[in-house]
C-alpha cells in the first residue's frame, strides 16, 4: 500500500474522501510512468524535455568514447530510435521536438568532419575550386553551392568562424561576389581571412574606400559592434 498511488477521474468530492479513507495516497496528473509523462493534454516543451535531455546525454557519452561511424550508426538505429518509438507509441510528438531529435542525430556525422579535414582544410567551402575536385561526389556537392547559398546566412558573434569574403554576414551579400578578386587587394584582406582577422581592438583593418561598394561596406561596419573574444560564437542559420 505504501508503494501505491490512486488516480481518479469523474468522481465527486465525497467519493474522493471515501477512497482516501482506504489508506491509499491520492495522486494527481501529470505523473511519470515507465519514463513517460501521463497527462490529459497535449505535450508542452517542459513535458518532452526529459526525452531531449536523455538523447543529448546518449550522444555526449558516445562522443566521449570516440565511437566509429559504424558504431554510432548502430547505436542511433537501436537506442535512439527505440527510445523515440517508445514515446511515439503514446504521444504525437510536436514538430519542434522531432526537429531537435533530427538535429541531434545529424550532428554525429563523422563524414562531415572528414570532409572538413581532408577536402576543405583551411579554405572555405565556397572558395574550393571545383576543377580540382577529384571525386565525382565532391564535385557534385560543389556544384550545388549556388543553390545552397540561397538558404544560408551567418550571424556575427566573435567573428572566428565566419569567412570575411565567402559567407553572407552583411546585408550586402557575399562580399567576394560584390568586389571580385580585385577586392582582395582593394581592401587588403586575404581570401582565407575570417571576420575577426579583418579587425583588431582599434577597429576594422580595411583600406580607405576606393569604390561605392567599399564605401557601402564601411558605412555598414560602423553600425555594428566589433567582434571580439568576449562575445558569443558565430552562428549559421
Amino acid at each position: 500500500m505504501m508503494k501505491t498511488e490512486l488516480y481518479t477521474a469523474g468522481v465527486t468530492q465525497t467519493e474522493t474522501t471515501d477512497l482516501a479513507s482506504l489508506g491509499f495516497t491520492l495522486g494527481s496528473l501529470p505523473v511519470r510512468y515507465l519514463g513517460l509523462p501521463l497527462m490529459h493534454r497535449k505535450l508542452r516543451l517542459s513535458d518532452y524535455r526529459p526525452l531531449i535531455d536523455k538523447l543529448t546525454g546518449c550522444f555526449t557519452n558516445w562522443a566521449n568514447r570516440t565511437l566509429s561511424y559504424a558504431g554510432r550508426k548502430q547505436l542511433i538505429s537501436s537506442v535512439i530510435y527505440g527510445t523515440v518509438n517508445f514515446w511515439t507509441s503514446a504521444f504525437i510528438l510536436p514538430k519542434g521536438c522531432l526537429k531537435r531529435i533530427q538535429s541531434l542525430c545529424s550532428s554525429t556525422s563523422l563524414w562531415a568532419a572528414w570532409i572538413k579535414s581532408n577536402r576543405i582544410k583551411e579554405e572555405s567551402l565556397w572558395s574550393c575550386d571545383v576543377e580540382k575536385a577529384e571525386l565525382w561526389t565532391w564535385r557534385s556537392l560543389l556544384h550545388l553551392r549556388p543553390l545552397a547559398s540561397r538558404f544560408l546566412r551567418a550571424k556575427l558573434g566573435d567573428g572566428k568562424r565566419i569567412s570575411f569574403w565567402w559567407d553572407i554576414w552583411t546585408p550586402l551579400g557575399r562580399l567576394i561576389e560584390i568586389f571580385g578578386d580585385e577586392g582582395l587587394r582593394e581592401l587588403s584582406i586575404p581570401s582565407y581571412a575570417s571576420v575577426s582577422d579583418a579587425c583588431n581592438s582599434n577597429g576594422w583593418r580595411l583600406r580607405g574606400a576606393r569604390s561605392p561598394s567599399a564605401e557601402a561596406l564601411q558605412i555598414y561596419l560602423t553600425t555594428i559592434p566589433l567582434p571580439n573574444s568576449n562575445t558569443t560564437p558565430d552562428t549559421f542559420y
